[in-house]
C-alpha cells in the first residue's frame, strides 16, 4: 500500500526497495497494481519512468474502497 507522500516518491521508494531484494529468491518480477481507471492512466507513466523491462505489471481496475480515498489519484504529473 503506497500511502504517504506524492504518488512519485512512493513509487520510487517501492522501487528502491524492490531493487534491493534478491530476485533470485523471490518472484517479484511480476507487481499487482490495484487502482482506478484514471490511476492506472497515471501510473503506466510512472512505470515506464522508473521501471525496466524486468517488471511485470498487472492493472487490477476497481472502485475505491478506502474511506480516507477522495479521489481516484494524486495530482502530481510524472516526469518531474
Amino acid at each position: 500500500i503506497l500511502d504517504s507522500g506524492s504518488i512519485a516518491e512512493c513509487l520510487y521508494c517501492f522501487k528502491q526497495a524492490v531493487d534491493q531484494l534478491d530476485l533470485d529468491l523471490l518472484d517479484l518480477s511480476s507487481i499487482r497494481v490495484c487502482t482506478t481507471a484514471r490511476g492506472r492512466e497515471e501510473l503506466v507513466q510512472y512505470q515506464e519512468l522508473l521501471f525496466t523491462a524486468v517488471y511485470r505489471f498487472d492493472y487490477e481496475v476497481g472502485q475505491l474502497t478506502c474511506t480516507s480515498c477522495r479521489g481516484s489519484t494524486h495530482s502530481d504529473p510524472p516526469g518531474l
